[in-house]
């Protein structure tokens, strides 16, 4: 018996910031960005986990603050949103460290565009959430500045 319906598509809005996860990173050439095991068929054993399922896990940590392998894996096992993201995987925190540790550059490249807002000179911020729209700025930028302006109206609700 389960507690969930048959399709988790339910229980994640439209809305929902990880639908922009999704869409963000099936956008990218992993190959490009120097992703390992991309398309590799792992060898002997269980296949590898696809890293864009562990980057979309990545990036739902870096939005929720969630930095630490084994609560990302306790998400992934509790978690509806992350349920959805991952399709039902649950990597444990050993792959989770792993494809932190293997793929940095990778990470830091497909980051970039994803952080937004980095510090300029003097330790002022290039841009903030308040900012006006900026045309040229990337995609998931602008949507994350309207997911975060969302957040703050709802709290003092």
């Amino acid at each position: 018996m389960s507690l969930l319906p048959p399709c988790i598509e339910d229980y994640v809005g439209r809305d929902n910031p990880v639908r922009a996860i999704e869409a963000y990173v099936d956008a990218l050439d992993l190959n490009e960005l120097g992703f390992r095991d991309v398309g590799s068929d792992g060898g002997a054993g269980q296949p590898p986990y696809d890293p864009a399922d562990l980057l979309k896990l990545y990036f739902y940590g870096y939005l929720h603050q969630v930095r630490s392998s084994r609560r990302l894996e306790r998400e992934v096992r509790c978690n509806t949103e992350v349920m959805w993201l991952l399709r039902g995987l649950t990597p444990g925190y050993r792959t989770i460290a792993n494809f932190r540790k293997d793929n940095a550059a990778g990470l830091r490249a497909a980051s970039r565009e994803f952080a937004g807002p980095q510090p300029g000179p003097a330790g002022r911020w290039l841009c903030s959430p308040n900012a006006p729209p900026n045309p040229s700025a990337p995609f998931f930028i602008v949507l994350l500045r309207a997911y975060r302006r969302v957040s703050r109206y709802a709290a003092v609700l």
